[in-house]
């Protein structure tokens, strides 16, 4: 996980070379094989080196080319070099670094390079005949990127913490962001960070910068219309195969044996098999094992997938290593976790995580597998609301009486569960009462002095998205809204353990095709249909057609309170901290229940949880001492 830095006088003014070895060493974790800058006049670049593809042993970055006059710093892989090779007419081989190919693709199309590229990637060049800096992030936002700009100087980097090295940076907390991040239901500004003027750059987005203006575009959406027709069920099926195979095989470029999580769910599974297939085709691969990392429980039946991830391993050619969940704390590693991101996070499944990237490291890994975002991606959804919307009555019935007998639940029930469902959500839409911060229905642990404060109700309002009765627009807006920040958090960990995590799911070519799938491919009685299909004979039966997934909610709610009653305790009693933000009374009254045993809503805990971590978070960053003081 390479990580990138630089500065931009726009003033005119020489960049220090101590600025830029400033910023660039607060990223050092990231550098294990290497670290160099490259400082002239008004610009200094940085990077820091983490080998992990055959090609990334032979290239030094930030890197002149001496033809084009241009310097780039880059973390990149780049999925299509073979592409790129026949119309850049570059070599395709290890010592053609991926940095070469995006800095000649520039060359060559200029800001439309990005409509050429395919991969991960965050990238800076400095175009010394124009006096302008070009800065891009992947489609997806896989990469991370943050920067801070004003009139005087432009800063980047790929965390947060090397950017506030500088006293140019200002270091002062943005409050809608925050407010964003102590509710739940709406789409965030995806451009926003916990620190005000500190932004992020979006996904598939890039700008332009140079002493006068700055330009940002978006280069790449999903067509809302987009429709792949093919002829016949077993066409749509062998295209997602092999779409979904190229994805997994342009990820495995790698002198280093991959890792994979295995959950035991259809995503996960999807990729280590797959892969499995493709490693044993590799004429490189020796014979070698695949190893896996799983959490097991043996407290939590209900969290626990060891029965479906033994049944991927009994496939053969696997190494699996377990991690036991039941002792680890839903708070475990915060003070790293915090010192990595730079900012609160929102899951407490994190620790998790964490030890199996713990037990990822021990075991030489690089770069890792995940099965992130199948459920949005391929859709998890069902056409219950389209069919019910439009009235094809008939239909319905027949998708509802299908899909009980898949899940084995009885029909009548399903039935009625269902049309429940559909007319809760139809209320809700029409009558828009789950955004008014109304007692009925908490999305929100607000104060009020803080929702009046920053005009919230309007805010959500404006945010919201308006109910979508057909697969297509929900499967739309899941993509399209999925929150790039879990990408971010992992990135910002993994580093610390040097790893680089890749997902399959999020190739931009699986993500259109899937997305373009007429909706009975989508979801016929089982949901997902066609990825079901596609693995029949590469996943286990076990797990192909398996109709639940794991629940980790009474791990966080046992475990919370079995490990940090204390630090619950510690905030309740400390009304300065969060007093400005959080509605202390509720907070309180929950917390007694909570610590009392009586019975508390999952949800309710998991605000507990997120108060906790921004609680924590004042604490270490002081951030609010500012705000405070003015």
């Amino acid at each position: 996980m390479s990580g990138i830095t630089g500065i931009f006088r726009r003033d005119g003014q020489d960049v220090e070379p101590a600025d830029i070895m400033k910023i660039n060493d607060k990223l050092s974790h990231r550098g294990i094989n290497g670290s160099k800058i490259y400082c002239e006049g008004p610009v200094a670049l940085g990077h820091q080196m983490l080998y992990t593809t055959p090609e990334s042993h032979h290239e030094i970055l930030p890197c002149e080319d001496n033809e084009s006059g241009l310097v780039i710093t880059a973390d990149a892989r780049i999925d299509n070099r073979k592409d790129l090779s026949s119309k850049l007419g570059i070599q395709d081989n290890e010592f053609v670094s991926d940095s070469y190919f995006i800095i000649k693709a520039y060359e060559k199309w200029g800001e439309k390079c990005l409509e050429e590229l395919l991969g991960d990637f965050a990238f800076v060049i400095w175009d010394k005949k124009n006096q302008k800096l070009f800065c891009a992030r992947d489609h997806m936002g896989i990469k991370p990127f943050y920067y801070f700009l004003s009139n005087e100087v432009f800063v980047f980097a790929t965390e947060i913490k090397s950017l506030l090295e500088l006293p140019d940076v200002p270091f002062k907390l943005d409050e809608i962001k925050l407010a964003y991040f102590l509710q739940s239901e709406i789409i965030e500004d995806d451009k926003l960070t916990f620190y005000e003027n500190i932004w992020r750059l979006p996904p598939s987005h890039y700008i332009i910068i140079d002493k006068d203006k700055n330009e940002t575009k978006n280069y790449w959406k999903l067509e809302p219309d987009s429709t792949i027709i093919l002829n016949n069920d077993e066409d749509y099926i062998k295209k997602f195969r092999k779409i979904f195979h190229e994805a997994v095989y342009c990820r495995m470029r790698s002198v280093y044996l991959p890792g994979f999580d295995l959950s035991g769910g259809l995503d996960s599974s999807s990729v280590v098999c797959m892969a499995k297939e493709i490693y044993n085709t590799k004429s490189d691969s020796n014979g070698a094992n695949l190893k896996t990392f799983s959490y097991v429980f043996q407290n939590f039946p209900e969290s626990d997938e060891r029965f479906y991830i033994d049944k991927v391993v009994e496939k053969g050619g696997i190494d699996p290593y377990y991690i036991t969940g039941d002792e680890i704390s839903p708070l475990g590693d915060y003070d790293m976790a915090l010192s990595c991101f730079d900012q609160p996070y929102f899951t407490p499944f994190l620790p998790l995580i964490i030890s199996s990237f713990k037990k990822m490291h021990e075991n030489n890994i690089r770069t890792f597998f995940s099965g992130h975002g199948g459920d949005s991606v391929i859709y998890a959804g069902n056409n219950f609301l389209e069919l019910a919307y439009s009235l094809q009555c008939f239909k319905l019935i027949k998708e509802i009486k299908n899909s009980a007998k898949v899940m084995k639940f009885s029909a009548s029930q399903k039935f009625i569960n269902t049309i429940t469902s559909l007319i809760s959500r139809y209320l809700k839409d029409k009558f828009n009462y789950s955004y008014q911060f109304n007692k009925l229905y908490r999305n929100s642990i607000l104060s009020q002095n803080f929702i009046e404060k920053n005009a919230i109700i309007d805010l959500v309002n404006s945010k919201r998205l308006e109910g979508k009765y057909k697969l297509k627009e929900n499967h739309y807006r899941l993509i399209c809204n999925y929150n790039i920040r879990s990408f971010e958090i992992l990135d910002a960990i993994s580093a610390y353990y040097n790893l680089v995590p890749v997902y399959p799911y999020f190739d931009k070519r699986l993500v259109e095709f899937c997305y373009s799938m007429p909706s009975e491919m989508k979801f016929r009685s089982w949901n997902r249909y066609t990825q079901r299909m596609a693995m029949d004979g590469i996943i286990p039966p076990e797990v192909q057609w398996r109709v639940n997934k794991a629940n980790l909610r009474e791990f966080l709610t046992k475990n919370m309170l079995l490990f940090e009653k204390n630090s619950l305790d510690l905030m309740i009693t400390n009304d300065e901290i969060l007093g400005d933000y959080v509605d202390l009374k509720w907070l309180k009254q929950v917390h007694r229940k909570y610590t009392e045993c009586e019975k508390v809503r999952y949800t309710d805990t998991y605000y507990l949880w997120i108060s906790l971590i921004l609680f924590i978070w004042f604490q270490k960053t002081k951030i609010t001492n500012l705000r405070t003081k003015e």
